[in-house]
C-alpha cells in the first residue's frame, strides 16, 4: 500500500476535477492501493483556502470515496475540518497570516545571518535600526545596549548570558530549549533550518524579505518555498511510514541538482515526484512503484 504525501496542488486539482472524470481516477487510486497523508502544514494550507463551502464539500466527499483511510500525522487532524464554513475559515486565516508572516520573517533573518552579503546585511540593519532603537536595544553610537538586552533574555529564557562564552552559550541554550520544549521540537526546528538553508541557498528573496524590500509577488513565491520546506520536513520526519512525496517540478529539479540537500543525505530524493497536472499523478506513482 503506497502512502503518498501529495502537495496542496493535488487537492486543489482534485476539488476542481470534472465529475465525469472522477470515477476513473478513483479506480486508479484503488487499483494502486494508495493511502493519503494529512500533515499540519498541509491542513493549514487547505483550511486557509477561500474555496466556496460547496467546493470544500466536494473535496471532502472525494477524499472519503477512496478505499484506504488517510494517515494522519497528528492525532487532532481530520478531513472533517475541511467543512468549516468560509466565514470561519477567513477569520482563522487572518490570524494565521499574521503568525505565518512572523515565522517566515524569522526564518529569513536566520538565513540572512548565515549567508547574506554585507550589502544585504546593511540593508537589513538599516530597516531594523529605528525599531531596535525605540525598544532601547541600540545606543546612540550604534552599539547594542546589553544592559537592556541581557536582563530581558535572562527573564525570558532563564539563562544568564552575561557570564558565558559563545560556545558555552550555544550548549546552554540548546539544553534549555530541550528542557522547555522537548528534544523533538528542537530537532525539528534544526531540521527545518537545514532545509531552509539548502532550499534557498541561491535565492536573494530571504535577505530582501528580512529587510522589508520584497514585493508582494515575491513574498508569495517565498511563502510557497517555505511551505515546500515544511512538507519536506514532514517527509523526512515520517519517512518510515510515508513512501513518496510530491513536489512541484521546479522544486524537484533544484533538490535533485543539489547533492548537499538534506533529502539527499536521507536518501529520499528518489522517493520524490512531480505531477503538475492531475493526469500525471498516476503514471508518476506507477513509475515510483516500479
Amino acid at each position: 500500500m503506497p502512502t503518498v504525501y501529495f502537495d496542496t496542488s493535488f487537492y486543489v486539482n482534485l476539488r476542481g476535477l470534472d465529475e465525469p472524470a472522477f470515477p476513473e481516477l478513483l479506480r486508479n487510486f484503488d487499483d494502486l492501493d494508495i493511502r493519503l497523508v494529512l500533515s499540519r502544514p498541509l491542513w493549514q494550507e487547505l483550511i486557509l483556502s477561500k474555496a466556496a463551502d460547496g467546493d470544500q464539500q466536494t473535496l471532502y466527499s472525494r477524499i472519503h470515496a477512496l478505499r484506504n483511510p488517510t494517515l494522519f500525522l497528528e492525532e487532532d487532524l481530520d478531513w472533517q475540518l475541511l467543512l468549516v464554513p468560509l466565514d470561519d475559515r477567513e477569520r482563522y486565516a487572518r490570524g494565521q497570516t499574521q503568525i505565518g508572516g512572523a515565522v517566515e520573517t524569522t526564518r529569513s533573518v536566520r538565513l540572512l545571518s548565515e549567508s547574506g552579503s554585507k550589502e544585504e546585511m546593511d540593508q537589513f540593519v538599516a530597516s531594523q535600526q529605528e525599531t531596535v532603537k525605540q525598544m532601547g536595544w541600540l545606543k546612540d553610537d550604534g552599539s547594542y545596549n546589553l544592559d537592556k538586552i541581557l536582563p530581558l533574555l535572562k527573564e525570558t529564557f532563564g539563562v544568564d548570558l552575561s557570564s558565558v562564552a559563545s560556545a558555552e552559550f550555544a550548549r546552554e541554550t540548546d539544553q534549555m530549549l530541550r528542557q522547555r520544549f522537548g528534544s523533538v521540537v528542537v530537532d525539528q526546528n534544526n531540521q527545518i533550518a537545514q532545509l531552509s538553508s539548502a532550499t534557498l541557498a541561491k535565492s536573494s528573496r530571504p535577505a530582501r524579505h528580512a529587510a522589508g524590500l520584497l514585493s508582494k509577488k515575491a513574498e508569495g513565491q517565498l511563502s510557497r518555498d517555505y511551505r515546500d520546506i515544511e512538507h519536506m520536513n514532514e517527509f523526512i520526519s515520517h519517512s518510515d511510514v510515508i513512501d513518496f512525496l510530491q513536489l512541484d517540478s521546479k522544486q524537484l529539479r533544484r533538490v535533485t541538482a543539489d547533492s548537499s540537500h538534506p533529502l539527499h543525505s536521507h536518501n529520499l530524493v528518489e522517493r520524490c515526484f512531480a505531477a503538475d497536472k492531475l493526469l500525471d499523478v498516476i503514471p508518476a506513482i506507477r513509475t515510483l512503484i516500479g
